[in-house]
């Protein structure tokens, strides 16, 4: 790993000094082969943590809640519905159709996110309508968990009508719903704050959020590397990470915060001794998820989940710096007074939602898990 950021360091300097990179690439390749290889085994104890959730699990752990799960069957999106011990279903329309109306719902967001906010009442309502239909009259008042196909998990959901107004969280799927909900909070309440290099913003929220928490571990500067990183989010309780995300279609476990001394990777996550229990990560598209077949996602949100994270709040959207540091600030103080991060990010949508900039940052923003 460590040989890895070396080489990702040399190919930035190269690419930005206009040199040849041939040969670095074939070692990036080379050296990302040997991380995939050194990986490819599961630990023991495994395999019973990725053990499917049998139905009647499901159904006792919603209880009087309300758990909806997209289900892609041969392209076709089947909703059920699950709440007060009941399975409903509905069909809605294809994966296909919601697909396309992704491209210019992310444009209308990467507009609004410079300053250029256009209505997208039109498109809300056609995303519900394709990816919940008759569904969506179903979902009772109140929070609602969301499981969406892996394909999916790109929806900017807080659009939706029917989510809007309501706390809502993503989950990958049930079975890692009830796990991220029984993960116990740990009895030392350590927080760590992690500023990157390169950011537009400097990540101002961070400054602010060290005053609101003066016992934080603070890592910004040259003091933001990997190793240093990894040791201050180890078991920590809440952890707020403003870094570039960069996400790797081609190889999602390589997708990387980017650090003082190169990018931390999935695989870097994996040698936590604990993973962080509430993790916050402010940067544009810092929740992207590639699908693998139709209900496998990976990537940097994905991992932690997987790993024990109980909740992560993240964007699937370009976002305004300006307002995402304002957002960042509300967040942080609903969390510390005792929030939940679904309830978390409901509230400060709702104190947001006058301003169009701010509005349109606060949609692109999910809640991850429990």
């Amino acid at each position: 790993m460590a040989a890895l950021r070396d080489n990702g360091r040399q190919l930035a300097e190269a690419r930005q000094a206009g040199e040849p990179t041939e040969q670095l690439e074939k070692e990036r390749l080379r050296l990302e082969r040997a991380v995939r290889a050194e990986h490819h085994t599961l630990a023991p104890g495994s395999e019973e943590a990725q053990r499917p959730a049998s139905a009647e699990e499901v159904v006792a752990g919603v209880g009087d809640g309300c758990l909806v799960e997209l289900v892609d069957v041969d392209g076709v999106i089947h909703v059920l519905v699950v709440h007060n011990g009941r399975v409903r279903r509905r069909i809605a329309g294809t994966t296909a159709e919601v697909a396309d109306l992704l491209g210019p719902t992310a444009m209308l967001m990467r507009r609004a996110s410079r300053g250029r906010p256009s209505s997208m009442d039109d498109l809300a309502r056609q995303l519900q309508e394709t990816a919940l239909g008759e569904a969506a009259r179903l979902i009772p008042d109140g929070p609602v968990v969301l499981s969406p196909t892996a394909r999916l998990h790109g929806v900017p959901w807080a659009l939706l009508p029917v989510l809007a107004d309501r706390p809502f969280s993503v989950v990958p799927s049930a079975g890692q719903w009830l796990r991220a909900r029984s993960v116990r909070r740990p009895r030392a309440r350590r927080t760590a704050l992690v500023a990157g290099p390169g950011l537009a913003s400097g990540g101002a929220e961070v400054p602010e959020l060290a005053k609101r928490y003066p016992d934080a571990l603070l890592l910004d500067g040259k003091d933001a590397e990997v190793e240093a990183t990894l040791k201050a989010i180890d078991g920590a309780d809440l952890v707020h990470l403003a870094a570039h995300g960069r996400f790797r279609a081609d190889s999602p476990l390589f997708s990387a915060l980017e650090l003082a001394d190169g990018p931390l990777v999935v695989h870097d996550l994996e040698r936590l001794g604990r993973a962080p229990y509430r993790v916050v990560l402010s940067a544009c598209e810092s929740g992207v998820l590639a699908p693998v077949g139709a209900e496998e996602v990976l990537g940097l949100a994905a991992a932690l989940i997987s790993l024990g994270t109980s909740g992560l709040v993240c964007s699937v959207a370009d976002v305004n710096d300006d307002a995402t540091a304002r957002l960042m600030v509300r967040l942080h103080d609903e969390l510390a007074a005792g929030a939940d991060p679904a309830t978390a990010l409901h509230v400060t949508r709702r104190a947001m939602a006058d301003d169009p900039v701010a509005a349109a940052t606060a949609a692109a923003f999910v809640a991850l898990g429990a």
